[in-house]
This record gives C-alpha cells, sequence and structure tokens, in this order.
C-alpha cells in the first residue's frame, strides 16, 4: 500500500512538471496579451505639446503571431524572424479625437508633405542606441487610417537579434516635422530577456 501512495505521489508530482514546462509557452492569444501588458516593460508612453507617442515592441514571436503561418514552417519563420527587432511606433494628437496628420496643420500642402515624410521618409529619422553603437532604421511601413482615429501608426525594423542586446536600447524618434524634438524610448534588456515563448504547434 505504501509503495502504492508513492508511485500516485510520483505520479502527482511528473504531472506538476509537465504542466509548468508547458506553461512556459503561450498560445498566440495569450503571447500578444503579455507583450502587449505595459507592467512586462515592452510598452511605454511619451507626451510632447500637441502630440502623444506609444513605443510598442514587437517580439519576433509576436511577429509569427500575427501572420497567417502553416504549422510546419513556423519554427523556420520564427528564425528569420528573430534576426531583427521590430517596433511600433503609434503617433496621436494629444487631445484624443483629431486625426494625427492632421493635427496643427493648417493647409492641404502641411498635410500632403506631413504624409509624405511619415509614408516615405521617416525612417532615416529611427534610431536605435545600443551603448556606443547607434542603428539606423533598415525599414518602415507606415499605416494610414484616413481620419478614423485619431492615431497613426508606424512599424520600424532594425538589423540586430535581440539575443545579440548587451546594453539597454534606447528607441529615437529625431523628429523633423512636428516641432516637438527627440522623442526617446529606453527599453531594460532584462524585460526583452524575460519574454516568453511561443507555442508554435497545437500539440
Amino acid at each position: 500500500m505504501e509503495a502504492k501512495i508513492k508511485n500516485i505521489l510520483l505520479a502527482l508530482v511528473l504531472g506538476s512538471l509537465l504542466q509548468a514546462c508547458s506553461a512556459d509557452k503561450l498560445a498566440p492569444h495569450e503571447y500578444a496579451a503579455w507583450v502587449e501588458d505595459p507592467g512586462n516593460g515592452l510598452r511605454s508612453v511619451v507626451a510632447m505639446g500637441a502630440y502623444h507617442f506609444e513605443l510598442q515592441m514587437h517580439p519576433a514571436p509576436y511577429m509569427l503571431a500575427r501572420e497567417n503561418v502553416a504549422e510546419e514552417a513556423r519554427e523556420q519563420r520564427l528564425s528569420e524572424l528573430s534576426e531583427h527587432l521590430y517596433f511600433e511606433l503609434k503617433l496621436a494628437s494629444g487631445n484624443g479625437h483629431t486625426p494625427f496628420l492632421h493635427t496643427d496643420v493648417n493647409s492641404q500642402e502641411e498635410y500632403n508633405q506631413r504624409l509624405d515624410y511619415y509614408a516615405f521618409h521617416v525612417a532615416r529619422d529611427l534610431k536605435l542606441a545600443i551603448g556606443d553603437d547607434t542603428l539606423t532604421c533598415a525599414y518602415h511601413h507606415f499605416e494610414r487610417n484616413y481620419g478614423m482615429a485619431p492615431y497613426s501608426k508606424l512599424l520600424a525594423v532594425f538589423p540586430i537579434n535581440p539575443q545579440d542586446l548587451k546594453d539597454d536600447p534606447v528607441f529615437i524618434y529625431q523628429d523633423q516635422m512636428l516641432g516637438t524634438g527627440p522623442v526617446s524610448f529606453a527599453i531594460d534588456q532584462r524585460a526583452i530577456k524575460n519574454i516568453p515563448e511561443l507555442k508554435t504547434s497545437q500539440g
């Protein structure tokens, strides 16, 4: 009887350990919620004058979770995505209702200049400072919402594997359009190292 009880207890312990191990990997919706939680250090906000800036880091698994990738190709795609750092910068009006592209704009010409800058030229003013090194944005995508929201978003991609970080990265937007001056966001590399794993299979 005593041996039977020991076997039952051993089975319970092993079951708990396996459950704990599987819990280390999050399903896509759980992973997205973790990344977007400001308490986990991957999202920060800066308000300057008439504008509101919000930076959200997008880890490679987060990018993968947003793509429609066949299960058998996910590991390869994740390896490719992991060679870069991704950030989403949300640019908004400070009043919370004026569309960003129209904030403090007095003419159609000013609007066109602002749209052209963010759609085609802003990458040169997006930097990632890491210790003594400064990386320029490799490429970006500006998302227009055609006045449907008081903000616009842009994705900025930097050519560095997060595992190679030796210092806290600082995202810098060197504004040339809004008159705010440089806008900086410091990211604690410990928050990056603490990012959980994404469950890439259904098993």
